[in-house]
């Protein structure tokens, strides 16, 4: 397994992209070459203006502008048309090869992070989160670069031209930008949140579809339909709550950014009517700011592409950065083949289970099925964890194996003394831990997620402790 990048997703997506760094830079020089002919126009129409004004009527000037104009416009389609092509043929070579890596990658880890993971979630992580890298790799690295340089360049200009005027032009500028950084405000979060709820529907859906027969035969196809229902909803609301906190923002930015006349015009007349500016360099400030703000935008809205980066490599450097099996690199020599077997164990954790975290959860997950409504089947399981039949099926096997679980003929299953035990402390550990969180001020699903953490971790000994001195507390104040 490669670790070199030490679990920077971002060093990961270098990794892939370095092979092609040769295409990706000529599609950067075309895109800038691209755009920097597209900015011709604004320059001609600025010099076919003040020469029109000045009462220039030779008709074979405007056409030889005319023509430049056209020949930048079509140079500009040409090479931006050749720069996206190489950046996409780049870009899909990339793609395949994340793909590769990722179903080899699965062919090396241990069996239980196959069975634990939900196929939905590795299906995501293999197709959909691959192709959301295609706008950043193929549109960010040549189109963001190109229409940052060239306004770069128009606002130097502006400044030989006259300082005045390139700063009455840049006013709008802080303003769009405080609408950007409002928009962009915890953006990586929220697209996190969406990214999880989207995973979780598509486990649910590849769970529905893949069990229906299950379901059918057990008659739970309503709860199923809810659970899958419950999973799109949630996943639609949070992507238009996710709208919702940006649109805003964006709505002012693309308003506010391109507005650059409000504040040219009126300031280059007063300086105009005072003699401190010619008509020709009024004229020409007022068309080339017009070219300011259409690339910039452009270029900052590719930020929100390089926002979900960070997400989307995280989950797919999550998979890649799994640890692999063990395996002997040299051939055993066998001297002596008689072969005995003795307290010979097998199980997918790191060692033969007498009962571990994830254990622990299944059986209290049972305690509160159970709990709610009485009779408890595989299905249930499954449904309240959220995990594929697979990893249901193999965690009840182990578990009754170990002698914490019953199954009757109905398929019901039975917590036994010992699982009961089990269950009914980490319950009570959950219980407590998420009441104490609460009552400081964490909201109920962090101390609920946290809670699933401590109860796991902590001794018998110091929980007991620490549940006597929340319990005295609690009298000395009463």
């Amino acid at each position: 397994m490669n670790q070199s990048q030490g679990g920077n997703p971002f060093g990961r997506l270098v990794e892939f992209a370095r092979p092609h760094k040769i295409s990706y830079i000529v599609s950067v020089v075309l895109a800038v070459l691209g755009v920097a002919f597209g900015i011709v126009p604004y320059f001609a129409t600025a010099r076919m203006t003040i020469e029109l004004l000045s009462g220039n009527r030779d008709l074979s000037f405007y056409m030889v502008w005319c023509l430049i104009s056209g020949g930048c416009f079509v140079l500009k389609a040409i090479l931006m048309g050749i720069s996206t092509r190489a950046s996409h043929e780049a870009t899909f070579e990339v793609l395949s090869e994340a793909r590769r890596k990722i179903a080899s990658k699965l062919t090396r880890v241990p069996m239980g992070y196959i069975l634990n993971t939900p196929s939905g979630q590795l299906k995501n992580g293999m197709v959909e989160r691959i192709e959301q890298l295609e706008v950043p790799l193929a549109h960010v690295i040549p189109e963001m670069t190109s229409n940052l340089l060239v306004p770069i360049a128009i606002i130097v200009y502006l400044f030989i031209l006259d300082r005045r005027m390139a700063l009455v032009s840049l006013i709008t500028i802080p303003v769009g930008m405080m609408c950007y950084m409002g928009m962009m405000k915890e953006y990586p979060k929220k697209y996190g949140e969406v990214v999880k709820a989207g995973n979780h529907m598509s486990a649910t859906t590849v769970e529905y579809i893949g069990g229906i027969e299950v379901i059918k035969a057990f008659n739970q196809a309503d709860n199923s339909y809810q659970k899958f229902t419950d999973a799109v909803h949630a996943n639609a609301d949070l992507i238009l709550d996710w709208m919702k906190d940006t649109q805003k923002y964006s709505a002012i930015m693309m308003s506010v950014w391109p507005a650059a006349l409000i504040s040219v015009l009126p300031v280059g007349c007063l300086f105009y009517m005072s003699g401190s500016l010619s008509a020709a360099a009024f004229i020409t400030v007022t068309v080339l700011s017009l070219g300011i703000a259409g690339p910039l935008v452009a270029a900052m809205f590719f930020t929100d592409d390089i926002a979900k980066i960070g997400t989307v490599m995280g989950e797919i450097d999550g998979i890649l950065n799994q640890p692999e099996l063990v395996r002997p690199e040299e051939k055993c020599d066998l001297q002596n083949l008689d072969i005995s077997l003795e307290n010979v164990h097998f199980a997918y954790e790191e060692e033969p289970m007498k009962i571990h975290a994830s254990g622990e959860d299944y059986l209290e997950a049972v305690l509160i099925l159970q709990k709610k409504q009485g009779m408890v089947r595989s299905i249930d399981l499954a449904r309240h964890m959220g995990f594929s039949k697979p990893s249901i099926s193999h965690a009840v096997g182990v578990l009754r194996d170990g002698g914490f679980l019953t199954m009757d003929e109905d398929g019901f299953l039975h917590l036994t003394e010992d699982g009961r035990e089990v269950a009914e402390k980490i319950y009570e550990r959950h219980q407590f831990f998420t009441e104490q969180l609460v009552a400081v001020g964490v909201n109920r699903e962090t101390a609920e997620r946290d809670a699933c953490r401590i109860e796991h971790a902590i001794s018998e000994e110091a929980f007991q402790k620490l549940k006597a001195s929340v319990e005295k507390q609690g009298n000395d104040t009463a």
